[in-house]
């Protein structure tokens, strides 16, 4: 009878032993789950900053914007009245340059998509100079930046410059520019087509 007894001491014990070690590994077993799950990186996209209420990546430079408004004096050998350079493109954008001399005298070199291709000459007379002076001071030409830009591509640049009362103002613009400034370069761009072009030759 008492060897009976301390078997089933026995056997108690140990079944509060296994119950015991059980509850020890379950513990564990969940302590190392929310150990990981504490420690698990999670990558954020970091939101795009907003600068002067654009929405910019912080690790570009989205625009290049000149702020000077710079208007030199005229030598007095320097003739040039007024001039604009149109650059090209991938696509078909008009590509040229164009010059007009205090003399009304006319200098054209079209580079490709415009008409006529080559070196040419023509004239102007003096109202018609007269128009590109009234146009520049319709706009607020000489108040403009002297830089419109943007880290960008496929978006062909354009220079101008105009001298008024013995002072020159020069523009280049390709991104974020008024939109007045469009209507200056326009009396460029008639002269393709209403002037008398000769073929400058080379010697």
């Amino acid at each position: 009878m008492a060897s009976y007894l301390s078997l089933d001491i026995e056997i108690s014990v140990m079944k509060k032993t296994y119950t015991y070690l059980f509850g020890l590994s379950v513990l564990a077993i969940t302590a190392c789950a929310t150990s990981k799950n504490n420690h698990e990186v999670v990558e954020v996209e970091q939101p795009a900053q907003m600068e002067e209420g654009v929405a910019t990546n912080t690790n570009e430079d989205v625009t290049d914007q000149n702020d000077s408004v710079t208007v030199t004096q005229v030598a007095a050998d320097d003739s040039l009245f007024a001039f604009i350079s149109r650059g090209a493109c991938y696509g078909t954008c008009p590509t040229y340059t164009l010059s007009i001399y205090d003399d009304g005298t006319v200098l054209l070199n079209g580079i490709r998509f415009v008409k006529p291709e080559g070196k040419h000459r023509s004239s102007i007379s003096k109202d018609e100079m007269k128009k590109f002076i009234a146009k520049a001071k319709e706009i607020e030409y000489f108040s403009l930046n002297d830089v419109y830009d943007a880290h960008i591509t496929d978006i062909p640049g354009t220079k101008t410059s105009i001298v008024i009362d013995g002072k020159r103002k020069e523009v280049y613009r390709r991104f974020g520019y008024p939109q007045r400034i469009l209507k200056f370069e326009e009396l460029f761009d008639n002269l393709l087509t209403t002037l008398d072009w000769q073929a400058v030759t080379e010697d």
